[in-house]
């Protein structure tokens, strides 16, 4: 994900670059930067919901596994008290 986040800082550095030229030079961003800037803006949403579905889907996976662990963890102890209850 690494690689994500440092795309996603230079989106958003094109993107600052854009508007503090356009502000130096006391202007609004022109057609042509709105539609460059829009799509920059889009790119950048875009990996920024990649990343975040990727961190669910990690989150979703340690929930599983930790769920299992206690799944385990309760047969184990399940099985350990009838066996006990057997032996007595």
């Amino acid at each position: 994900m690494r690689k994500e986040f440092e795309t996603i800082a230079q989106y958003k550095e094109q993107m600052r670059a854009m508007l503090d030229k356009a502000e130096a030079e006391k202007r609004a961003l022109d057609a042509s930067e709105k539609e460059q800037f829009e799509q920059l803006k889009t790119k950048k949403e875009l990996l920024e919901m990649k990343v975040e579905r990727r961190a669910l889907e990690d989150i979703n996976a340690g929930l599983v596994t930790v769920a299992c662990c206690f799944h385990r963890l309760f047969l184990t102890s399940l099985i350990i008290a009838l066996w006990k209850n057997t032996t007595e």
